[in-house]
């Protein structure tokens, strides 16, 4: 009987997996009266055959079936009462009445802030009481809070696929089914609630600790994270060395964070009354964080913990996080969308599978040693914190290599490293705030918060740019040494009587070290370019992670554009750009140059002969030459590759103000047709035996133009990028094109040989 709750649980996630993730399936309306039919027949067999060998046979498999026709059932109703009601609105508009929830997101032109729409206030013809929206508001003189209430006419849509990120999927696992805008300002009304609701006092309080934290702290970004999982105003090379170093996860509140909160007041008050006062801060400081999947878990499992200690019986963690994991699906049932429900639930299930055989593994040699009761307790303490970091790890890695791509192998020893002081960070962080106008506990905590947190910056800094230690999932042999080492894991725990402690753990090290070894000769060797998404052209070319060369740096927001590549430099741990080509001076191709110059140290610099005079091109001019920047003129009129051969450059002139780049190394072989002038495209078309497999354009290229027809009749490429605010992709001349507005970012990566 342990099993049934978990299996149903289980089949039930997966038959709301399938009626969300799959419109399809949804119009399958045989499926669950199938599914209902053969589950009736399971428990009628299974009653009538019970002293029978079938019963073993059939007894989990009605509670699959079973569970797979709840999740399908409620996740129908829920579909016809609510999520399909709020779709409907889209592309329509309406007066709305409804309750600001969360303090808004300020931009330059509006505001983004999430309502609680009233459904009977606002004259909606739906049977639901309410919903929530994210919408997009002008900017008031006085800032909105959570409680507010805002009365306007809204335009409702679905959110777009626009750049590689399906806006639709993420806000709908977040229960923002339906996303809005004031579609007219004259309507727009902002009212002071004149009693706030008990569940917004909270975010209330947080935004208080926010400020307190950010008048006293320098980190204060940090801070909001670590305590709150705010990181907005946290520096982005900051959280690229958390993400390379596997310490993310603690800027998103979850069940650690619970873990000290609880372990401040027990150390208070006590067990018993601690435990008491424990749950009623976590009920308060769930919404001050956000109520994300991960928190709410880690709570629901705390507060069955403690119902049954004071009610004198045994729970277990896995029903615990069963009945979790079926309370957020009753809630929304596309939070099975969410990456912080499916990374929370699968590590904190394999800390209860995997965490301890795996520390009693490595206690086996240390307990016939004779060590003193405190070494053994401190090994106790690293082995239980090694053991805990793998079995999260091993759980989770699979949905981060299939969402981000990546993983980090540094993840176990900086939580080693770390884990302390996070506990110390986040205990202080919260008593500096409750206590932050006493001078001199203040000052105490300030000192240590800042000494704690440079401690932590250098350890994430150190081991995110260990080489080897970032695995990609994009790499064949890669993909086979981590699928090698899951399936010896499996192999491991299945025949575990047949595996000796020593071979076990010198085999799946060894896979390890071969992994790390592998992987440091593949990103030694490694050739990658990558086109941003910057509606207009900016890219970059990293080759042997020892050159670094950026043509164009262009975009719609100057700053924005130079940040990203700065931040891509900052990824791969590049301290300068070797090369900086820039194919014509002006706002088309350069216009973020100045910041990039003015933030980053510039080896080399290739322009255009007879450049045309501009504030643009006079602004890097003169920005080049105050920092000594060695600047070279292009006067070639042919293709000419650029030194060294390791860049895989070329470039093209042939006419004043505009260059051409050739970009060819191993598969890769791009041509940037971006600047190129009717001059240019004759002379391209008048080389013989010329051909390209992929060509960069820019959008001007899209009207009907005879040279570019013409140019690709010559060059037959297979596939067309276009840095372009559009986000069609279509056919130019039979030949495919992408742009970076659909689809984000384009990489090309291969290896030198």
């Amino acid at each position: 009987m342990y099993w049934c709750f978990p299996i149903i649980t289980l089949s039930v996630f997966i038959g709301v997996w399938c009626e969300t993730q799959y419109p399809v399936f949804r119009q399958q309306n045989w499926i669950l009266p199938l599914l209902i039919i053969l589950c009736v027949s399971f428990f009628v067999i299974n009653r009538l055959y019970k002293n029978n060998v079938l019963y073993n046979s059939f007894y989990y498999i009605k509670y699959i079936l079973l569970g797979i026709c709840l999740g399908i059932t409620y996740s129908a109703v829920y579909n016809a009462f609510v999520q399909i009601p709020i779709t409907m609105l889209d592309n329509q508009r309406a007066d709305i009445y409804a309750v600001v929830t969360e303090y808004p997101e300020i931009y330059e032109d509006n505001q983004r802030v999430s309502l609680k729409i009233d459904v009977k206030k606002s004259n909606m013809n739906m049977k639901i009481p309410y919903f929530y929206t994210l919408a997009y508001l002008p900017l008031t003189d006085e800032p909105i809070e959570p409680s507010d209430i805002i009365k306007t006419k809204l335009f409702f849509y679905i959110g777009s696929d626009d750049g590689g990120f399906d806006r639709e999927v993420y806000y709908s696992g977040r229960n923002y089914h339906i996303l809005s805008e004031c579609a007219y300002k004259p309507t727009f009304e902002v009212q002071k609630s004149e009693n706030i609701p008990l569940l917004l006092k909270p975010k209330i309080w947080a935004n208080n600790f926010k400020s307190i934290l950010e008048d006293k702290l320098q980190n204060a970004g940090f801070m909001n994270g670590l305590l709150f999982g705010d990181t907005s105003d946290l520096s982005i090379y900051i959280k690229q060395d958390f993400q390379k170093s596997g310490l993310s996860h603690v800027l998103a509140v979850s069940g650690m964070h619970i873990g000290f909160i609880v372990l401040l007041f027990l150390t208070l008050f006590g067990k018993r009354f601690g435990m008491i006062i424990a749950c009623i801060a976590l009920i308060f400081f769930v919404p001050m964080t956000g109520a994300s999947p991960s928190v709410i878990r880690a709570v629901i499992m705390y507060l069955i913990s403690v119902g049954g200690f004071y009610l004198r019986r045994d729970h277990s963690l896995l029903h615990s996080l069963c009945f979790a994991l079926i309370f957020l699906l009753i809630i929304n049932p596309y939070s099975v969308r969410s990456i912080s429900l499916q990374l929370s639930f699968l590590a904190t299930l394999g800390i209860i599978f995997i965490y301890r055989p795996l520390q009693n593994l490595f206690l086996k040699p240390i307990k016939k040693t004779n060590l003193s009761r405190l070494l053994k307790r401190l090994v106790y303490i690293i082995t239980g914190v090694l053991s805990c970091s793998i079995s999260a790890c091993i759980f989770t890695s699979p949905i981060l290599l299939l969402n981000f791509g990546y993983i980090s192998i540094a993840a176990t020893l900086t939580n080693i490293l770390t884990i302390g002081v996070f506990s110390i960070l986040f205990i202080s962080g919260l008593l500096l705030c409750i206590l932050g106008s006493v001078p001199v506990i203040s000052s105490i905590l300030i000192t240590t918060i800042n000494l704690l947190s440079n401690y932590v910056f250098y350890i994430a800094d150190i081991t995110g740019n260990i080489s080897g230690f970032l695995l990609y999932w994009e790499d064949m042999k890669i993909k086979a040494l981590i699928i090698g080492f899951y399936s010896f894991i499996i192999l491991w725990i299945i025949f575990i009587k047949h595996f000796h402690y020593y071979v076990g753990m010198i085999i799946s090290l060894s896979i390890i070290v071969i992994t790390v070894y592998i992987n440091i000769g593949i990103e030694n060797n490694k050739y990658e370019v990558k086109l941003f998404n910057e509606s207009g052209q900016t890219i970059a070319v990293s080759s042997m992670r020892n050159s670094f060369v950026v043509i164009d740096c262009a975009g719609t927001e100057p700053q924005a554009t130079a940040e990203n590549v700065l931040a891509y430099m900052d990824w791969y741990n590049y301290k300068e750009i070797d090369l900086l080509i820039i194919t014509s001076l002006d706002n088309g191709h350069a216009k973020s140059v100045p910041y990039l110059l003015e933030n980053t140290n510039v080896k080399r610099c290739i322009l255009p002969n007879n450049y045309l005079e501009s504030d643009i091109a006079n602004e890097i001019l003169n920005s080049l030459k105050e920092h000594s920047i060695t600047t070279v003129y292009w006067t070639e009129t042919s293709e000419k590759d650029i030194q060294p051969k390791s860049l895989g450059i070329n470039i093209m002139g042939g006419t004043d103000r505009k260059l051409g780049v050739r970009i060819k190394m191993e598969d890769i072989d791009l041509l940037s047709f971006h600047s190129f002038t009717p001059k240019m495209l004759n002379e391209l078309l008048n080389t013989q035996n010329i051909s390209c497999k992929d060509i960069i354009l820019s959008d001007s290229f899209l009207s009907d133009d005879e040279r570019i027809k013409e140019v690709l009749n010559t060059l037959h490429p297979d596939k067309i990028y276009i840095p372009t605010a559009f986000s069609e992709d279509n056919y130019i001349e039979n030949i495919s094109y992408q742009t970076t507005k659909k689809n984000g970012d384009f990489t090309f990566t291969t290896i030198i040989k």
